[in-house]
């Protein structure tokens, strides 16, 4: 109890009081049960003995510390729960690094622990307090929005729709293909205009393959062209014959 030795002032602790100002204000948080109590015990140790602290003062002091004692147990049942009720879902984090840079770390709650006081969310890996959780997302949500990602940038990989060529189609089909699989809730993460982008190139193709129908039809009518020349030229020959 060295560390409650202080001068007294008419009945009054003076420097634990200031010491513990100071730790509130160095430490940024606030007084807890600790510093009340080591406060209470300063005050009986150092009082006046000629003019002693009344009962009754001490009895409303310890239902104080009693109070605090209870708000804080409740405060960090609240936290419990909060926190265990996290477990499975998609979290992000904004973490302060050691440079004073804040971090985020997005993933899935694994499990949840209780530390100096404190709840911590275990997330990839690292345990990070829940005072630094900065949003909670839905998995469906979140999946869609991998979707999203995924898909936008294979699109932005293709040609331009014009210049889209016979070589490019069995890409742009692949990617039409994943297009028609996606949900309804994941077509409607898709940033704007990207449906009818698709539709685009989906016309592309069709094009394309018009296109190529018409040149082998062409080749089909020519090659006949030629059986029937060459046929009519052997028909030529046997009644020359």
């Amino acid at each position: 109890m060295a560390d409650l030795m202080a001068p007294v002032v008419n009945g009054q602790v003076v420097q634990q009081t200031e010491d513990v100002n100071a730790k509130k204000t160095k430490g940024g948080g606030n007084l807890d049960k600790d510093d009340f109590l080591q406060l209470l015990v300063a005050q009986m140790k150092y009082q006046d003995p000629l003019q002693p602290a009344s009962n009754t003062e001490y009895v409303s002091q310890f239902a104080t510390f009693s109070e605090l004692e209870q708000m804080q147990n409740v405060s960090q049942s609240t936290d419990m729960n909060r926190a265990s009720n996290l477990i499975g879902q998609i979290v992000t984090i904004n973490n302060r690094t050691e440079t004073g840079e804040i971090k985020q770390i997005t993933g899935t709650v694994d499990y949840v622990v209780y530390q100096n006081n404190k709840a911590m969310l275990s997330v990839n890996g690292g345990l990070y307090s829940i005072d630094e959780l900065a949003s909670v997302t839905d998995a469906a949500y979140y999946a869609a929005g991998e979707v999203k990602a995924a898909f936008e940038s294979a699109l932005a990989k293709l040609p331009k729709v014009d210049r889209v060529t016979e070589k490019e189609t069995d890409s742009v089909q692949a990617i039409i293909d994943i297009y028609d699989k996606l949900t309804a809730y994941e077509k409607s993460m898709l940033s704007e205009g990207v449906p009818e982008l698709v539709e685009s190139y989906r016309k592309r193709l069709a094009e394309l393959k018009a296109i190529a129908d018409s040149a082998d039809k062409d080749t089909e009518n020519t090659k006949d062209n030629s059986d029937n020349q060459d046929d009519t030229s052997e028909q030529q020959e046997e009644t020359t014959v």
